[in-house]
């Protein structure tokens, strides 16, 4: 059964490494060590990690599907500009998106579901403290991914999810010039329109949670 072990490990040993290999793409562009323009080289990432090409090169997919890269034929994958324009367009679109999710969820939610919003908001908030942002951003995603689950509509989970929030909530964490502590915090406001049980305040609240922090429209 030693072959069988083996299979079932790979693709989990993969799926670690694009997303590893992902992340540190990620970083080197948004801390400017990648800029718009610049090419990716598969062999380059490869050989700096120690790993083989295959889970750069699905890493290098990841990204362009999620609008960071784009590629060009016999050419390679490069670095998108990242506008400010295109952070708020996505963000207008995932509002929309939450704002769906968030109506539907106050009709469904328990008080264990409350209680489970706010442990995450605590661990989001303690990990911003001691400053490790990509757990901080990990809470917070996983925040807005339990709203969405509650709606229980899983077509709109999985739209929200072809978004890429992880990605797109690591650029924005970034872009927009505010503390990791004051974004945590500003999930409580979330929860307690949650906890109101006005789905039209709720809404209101969730839209300008995501779109307020990226542009100015209402």
């Amino acid at each position: 059964m030693e072959w069988l072990e083996a299979a079932q490990e790979s693709p989990l040993k993969k799926t670690v490494l694009r997303d590893h290999v992902k992340n540190f793409i990620l970083e080197a562009i948004i801390n400017g060590n990648l800029q718009p323009g610049d090419r990716i080289v598969e062999t380059q990432i490869a050989k700096t990690l120690g790993i083989s090409q295959g889970p750069v090169r699905e890493a290098l997919r990841e990204l362009e599907k999620t609008g960071v890269l784009h590629s060009e034929p016999y050419r390679g994958s490069f670095v998108k500009e990242l506008t400010e324009k295109e952070i708020t367009e996505r963000s207008i679109v995932r509002a929309s998106l939450e704002e769906t999710a968030i109506r539907l969820a106050i009709a469904r939610v328990t008080e264990d579901d409350i209680n489970q919003l706010k442990a995450i908001i605590n661990e989001m908030v303690n990990a911003a403290k001691a400053v490790d942002a990509a757990k901080s951003i990990g809470f917070n995603v996983d925040f807005h991914r339990k709203i969405v689950e509650l709606s229980g509509n899983e077509f709109l989970l999985a739209m929200w999810e072809d978004i890429h929030p992880s990605t797109w909530t690591t650029i924005t964490t970034h872009v927009v010039k505010k503390e990791l502590v004051e974004l945590a915090e500003r999930h409580n406001e979330v929860l307690d329109s949650i906890i109101s049980g006005d789905p039209d305040i709720a809404v209101k609240v969730i839209r300008q949670h995501i779109v307020g922090l990226t542009s100015t429209t209402p």
